[in-house]
């Protein structure tokens, strides 16, 4: 399940989506907060951080 360091958060969230096709939201929503976390010029609101460690939770106990 190692990441292509080539591929982007979306095409990498794809491939996951496809292989766990029962957590596609899940994995939509984080590579959203990712990419937002990643790429914009502000700081993760209190919200979407809270989201975050709630979907990674529920991923980690379902991968």
């Amino acid at each position: 399940m190692g990441k292509d360091p080539a591929s982007t958060p979306y095409e990498y969230s794809s491939y996951l989506e496809e292989k766990y096709q029962n957590l596609k939201e899940e994995i939509n929503d984080l590579t959203d907060i990712f990419v937002e976390s990643a790429y914009s010029n502000h700081s993760l609101g209190r919200n979407a951080v809270k989201a975050a460690k709630s979907i990674w939770k529920i991923l980690k106990k379902k991968i």
